[in-house]
Parts: C-alpha cells; sequence; structure tokens
C-alpha cells in the first residue's frame, strides 16, 4: 500500500490528498525514528551512522523541521494528509514518543484519524518472521513464535497499541480495521484504505518498483537461517564474512515469496493467548462479529498445496551457501544449521520423482550433501540414482 501511495503522490494531490514520506523511502521510517526515546536502539539510525545522544538529538531537530517544511508548503486545496509506518506500530510505545509526533501535526490538522489494520496475531507472526531472518535471526519459526507472539509483547497487544494512541490523540481519532486479503476481486486493505480518503482505486496506477519488504518462501528462510548461523561463527570481517552478506542478500532477493506458516495445532495454541484481548476489542469496536478473528479450524491445513519447485538460479545459492560453510573449514556439523534445507529438499524430491525424476535427483543430491548419513536419502539415491560403472561415466563425460 505504500508503495502505491508513493507513486501515486501527483495523482493523490489532485484529488487534495498529501501523501508525505521519508526522503528515499515509501513510507515514514525517519519521522518514527526522530520521535524516538534517544536512549533506545534503532537499526535504521545505526544504519545512517547517528549514534550517540548528540547525533540523535541533532537528527531529531533536523527531521522535524524537514517535516515542518513539508507541511508548510502543501498548496491551499489539500485537505488530507497521510503519514503511513508500520513502525509507528512496533517502534513508539510510550506516550512521550507520540506526544513529539503529535506536537509536530498538531498545528496542521483540525482533525486526527488514526487508521490500524487488526490481523490475527499468529499470522503478524508468520509474517514477521521473514523480516526477523533478514536481520540476522537463527531462530525456527516455532522457537520466534513462541518467545515472541504473547499478550505482553507491545507488538501483538492491539488493546495496549489502541490505547496507547488513544490517550494521546483521543479515543475518537481511533478506527480500527480488519485486515483483509487481497482476491482476485480487489486489493483488500488497499481498497479499503482508499475508501476511506474516497478515492477510487482504478484512479491510481500499479507502482513499478517491487513490493516493499517482501517475505521469503519456506526454503529461502531456512537457508537464510543457516547463512545467519554461519555468519554468527564466521564473524564480522575478512572475505568470508563479505561472501556470506553478499550471499544473504542474493537469497533475500531470488527466493521473494509467500513465508512458512506456523502448524495448525502450535498455531490455535498460540491465538489463544489473546483471546481475552481480542475478545474486549471486539466488544469495543466489531460488536457485530461472533469473533475477532475467523477461528482456526481443527483440520485447518495452513500449508496445503505449496508445492516446492526450485529454480536453477535458487539451487544455485543453496549449492554455494554449502561452499561457504566448508570454506569455514569446520569439519564436524558443519552443515547442522542447514538441515532444514535438507528436509524441505528431501520431501519435494520425493513429491516430484514420477514427473520430473531429474529434477527430484538434482533436489534430492543437495539433500545428502547436507545429511550424508541420512537413511532414507541414502537409500533413495541408492534405487534412484545407481553409481555408474567405469564405462558408463566415460559415455557420460563424453556425451554419448
Amino acid at each position: 500500500m505504500q508503495a502505491l501511495l508513493h507513486a501515486n503522490r501527483e495523482t493523490l494531490a489532485r484529488h487534495g490528498v498529501a501523501y508525505l514520506s521519508t526522503p528515499g523511502r515509501a513510507e515514514a521510517r525517519g519521522l518514527t525514528a526522530a520521535v524516538l526515546d534517544e536512549n533506545l536502539p534503532d537499526d535504521y539510525l545505526r544504519f545512517l551512522g547517528v549514534d550517540g545522544e548528540n547525533a540523535r538529538r541533532v537528527f531529531r531537530e533536523k527531521t522535524l523541521a524537514e517535516w515542518r517544511a513539508q507541511l508548510e508548503g502543501l498548496p491551499a486545496h489539500i485537505h488530507t494528509v497521510v503519514v503511513s509506518s508500520e513502525h509507528l506500530h512496533s517502534r513508539l510505545r510510550r506516550p512521550e514518543e507520540l506526544k513529539r509526533l503529535a506536537d509536530l501535526l498538531s498545528p496542521w490538522g483540525s482533525e486526527f484519524r488514526v487508521v490500524c489494520y487488526l490481523r490475527r496475531q499468529v499470522d503478524v507472526m508468520d509474517s514477521f518472521y521473514s523480516t526477523e531472518l533478514k536481520n540476522g535471526g537463527t531462530r525456527t519459526l516455532l522457537e520466534a513464535a513462541g518467545k515472541m507472539c504473547r499478550p505482553g509483547n507491545h507488538y501483538f497487544n492491539y488493546r495496549q497499541v489502541l490505547e496507547l494512541w488513544g490517550d494521546v490523540f483521543g479515543e475518537e481519532t481511533l478506527c480500527p480495521r480488519l485486515f483483509i486479503r487481497p482476491t482476485r476481486q480487489g486489493d483488500g486493505v488497499i481498497e479499503d484504505f482508499l475508501s476511506l480518503l474516497s478515492i477510487d482505486r482504478a484512479a491510481l496506477s500499479r507502482p513499478v518498483r517491487p513490493r516493499l519488504n517482501e517475505s521469503l518462501t519456506p526454503m529461502g528462510q531456512a537457508l537464510l537461517r543457516g547463512l545467519n548461523q554461519l555468519a554468527h561463527r564466521a564473524g564480522d570481517e575478512g572475505r568470508l564474512a563479505e561472501d556470506l552478506q553478499m550471499l544473504r542478500r542474493e537469497v533475500v532477493r531470488v527466493f521473494a515469496g509467500k513465508g512458512a506458516t506456523l502448524p495448525t495445532e502450535e498455531a490455535r495454541a498460540l491465538q489463544s493467548r489473546f483471546d481475552e484481548i481480542n475478545g474486549a476489542l471486539r466488544e469495543r469496536w466489531f460488536p457485530d462479529r461472533e469473533t475477532l478473528f475467523a477461528p482456526l479450524g481443527k483440520n485447518d491445513d495452513r500449508q496445503a498445496g505449496r508445492r516446492m519447485d526450485l529454480s536453477a538460479k535458487q539451487l544455485t545459492l543453496v549449492s554455494r551457501a554449502l561452499n561457504l560453510s566448508d570454506a569455514l573449514g569446520e569439519k564436524a556439523n558443519r552443515f547442522k544449521g542447514f538441515d532444514e534445507c535438507a528436509v524441505r529438499l528431501r520431501d519435494a524430491a520425493v513429491e516430484r520423482e514420477t514427473r520430473d525424476p531429474a529434477g527430484a535427483a538434482s533436489y534430492m543430491k543437495l539433500a545428502a550433501r547436507i545429511r550424508p548419513k541420512g537413511a532414507f536419502i541414502r537409500q533413495w539415491l541408492e534405487t534412484n540414482c545407481p553409481p555408474m560403472g567405469f564405462a558408463a561415466r566415460l559415455r557420460h563425460l563424453l556425451g554419448r
């Protein structure tokens, strides 16, 4: 949605709507960092090299001055200003931080509306997992969910989030909405938000730029997690560390797609942690609904139909990851961090052995490299890829 709004700023402006963002970005990440308490760490500021209280104070003053200039320079026909960033939810957790934001915006607005989209917590966890891995995480999805997806975590406690924003901006400004998945009939959240602005989706062109903060496929997640473990052992300096960082970036780009989801039983158990909170939100904001979110059924297979087809480029990246693991020089358990990759490659090979025997063999051979002692993998290869004799190997090498 942010990419769409950013790409259509001129069209929106003709409708009286100004979409403001951090320079060079499609959302207001810099503004969020500017109003954050100065003693709290922030990866965006670290990326910019803004370190220390004095440097952060200068950054805040400069950023807020730039936003005031943007607001002051808006044409007279602009009646609505939109500011969007997921970090407004995830980073701003203290009243004084929101007060700084309110102090910036209040002189320019006669009315505020705080729009937030509520999504089933375990689905948010599924979506967030790729971000954790991109930031260097090494936990499995189940491990991360068990630690993070709980009512005590502000990120997942929507009642706490709404109360915080209501205390600063006023409860009358709150406009919670339910997350709507895109379908063939519509763009879900995008169309819903545009309806609040009284703007027709057809009036906006699709952005050319790729989707921002896209998830990784389950195989991409498993591969990146293994590379992160490898990076922790390799350190931050040297050629190997540089090669790992380059490969991590390639994995993020090449394996973009829908990520793994929590198994149904575990997802239901985790979601039940929020029954009291979500029940109170339903009663306050969505009284016509039986439940805030659709419940996860006992037979709800969240991984149904997830067939894994890897491109030649993706298979090459898996091989390169294993080569870098070899380069680290650790003999014992050197591929342990890639064990989930072996499982996914093994299962994918079995699934495709009839329709694509050659592809299945390439998958299983990679799995065998990670798990050379895996009994099933070895038996499968012995059955489906028997070793060639000398004459056969010679004919293969000669292409005859």
